[in-house]
């Protein structure tokens, strides 16, 4: 399952961040390394963005994996018993891999 981010452009399976980039009301709402990982991928649409999500485990104790991928490649990868903690270790982690902390 891909998620789906506001402002952004699905192609396939890949997200694409529109020109414009994601409303500053969602920005708001972001980790600091979601928001340097949107700035990175906004900057002169050099780079795809894109999401998977997946749940594993039991129903009872469930868990949340994320993958980050940039331009197709898997730069981070999490898991999380929450969706959002899951995403945001995956985007640290591609930060991480791109030299960009």
């Amino acid at each position: 399952m891909i998620s789906v981010i506001p402002s952004a452009v699905l192609i396939g399976t890949e997200l694409v961040s529109s020109r414009a980039g994601p409303s500053p009301l969602f920005i708001a709402g972001l980790s600091q390394d979601l928001r340097i990982l949107y700035k990175i991928a906004n900057t002169n649409n050099t780079h795809i963005l894109s999401w998977e999500e997946s749940r594993i485990g039991p129903d009872h104790a469930g868990q949340w994996k994320m993958s980050c991928k940039v331009n197709g490649e898997v730069k981070g990868v999490a898991v999380s018993s929450q969706k959002g903690v899951a995403k945001e270790d995956a985007a640290k982690q591609a930060l991480q891999a791109l030299g960009a902390i």
